[in-house]
Parts: structure tokens; sequence; C-alpha cells
């Protein structure tokens, strides 16, 4: 497998995770402006560390159904992490002060148009804005009408 292709197939099943189980809690910018300032806080580390997590989870596809390593295991392992890595880093999770995004997050659930957007998503695009990264407004329009 290509390291694009792994990349392309890992934040998919992040994306749709984190949005689908973020939708049925009620995580989005109304549930995000009740919470008190240490609130916003942890929660932010916790969805870093819970990537973080995911990349764990999904390297389980590369045992063997009894959870014994099968011949190519630890390659398999290595093509997950690089991918993950590369968008983990391009987005900036390890790199932000967690202040800076909740400050970000409130900014952007200040517009009501966004008070539906899923926090998980609403964050990637604050790591987005603040990394430099253009097209912002279109992809809250794209999250504006499926939410």
């Amino acid at each position: 497998m290509t390291t694009k292709y792994i990349l392309s197939i890992l934040l998919w099943f992040m994306s749709v995770i984190a949005s689908t189980s973020a939708v049925a809690a009620g995580r989005d910018g109304a549930w995000w402006l009740q919470l008190s300032a240490t609130e916003k806080v942890f929660y932010v580390v916790g969805l870093t560390d819970g990537v973080t997590v995911g990349l764990g989870t999904i390297t389980l596809n590369c045992y063997a159904e009894d959870d014994s390593w099968k011949e190519d295991t630890a390659k398999c392992i290595s093509e997950y992490g690089a991918a993950f890595s590369h968008g983990f880093n391009r987005i900036g999770y390890n790199r932000r002060d967690p202040a800076n995004i909740v400050a970000g997050i409130g900014t952007l659930y200040s517009d009501y148009r966004n008070i539906n957007i899923p926090v998980s998503n609403a964050m990637t695009q604050v790591l987005r804005g603040m990394n430099g990264e253009s097209n912002l407004e279109e992809t809250l329009e794209k999250l504006r009408k499926i939410n």
C-alpha cells in the first residue's frame, strides 16, 4: 500500500468517526459554548490524545486474528505510522498551545452559521488556519451544508 493511499483512508475513517460520534453526542458549537474555559482546554487536549490512540487502534489491522505478528506486521505498522504522522504533523496537533486552539474555536463559533459544525471539525479548521492554509471558507461552507 502506498503512504498516500493509507493516509487518505486513515483521514477519511477518523473524520467519519469523529463527525458521527460528535453529532450523536451533540458536541457542536452549542455544546462548546456552554463549557467552562477549563473544560474546553481539557477537551482539546483529550481530542489530540484521541487522535494518537486512533493510530494505535487502526494498526491492529496489521496483526493476525490471534493478535500475533504476521510476516509483514512491522512494515504495515510503519506504513500506517508514516501516513499518520504526515497528516498529524501537517495539521499541527502537537505544535499548538491548547489555549490558542480554544480561542480559535470560540472565534469560529462566534459566527452563528457555524453552530452546528462538530467540535472535531471546528478544531481541524482552526489548526488549518493557524498553519496558513487556504480554502478555509470553502471548507466551512461544505461543513455548514452537511451539518
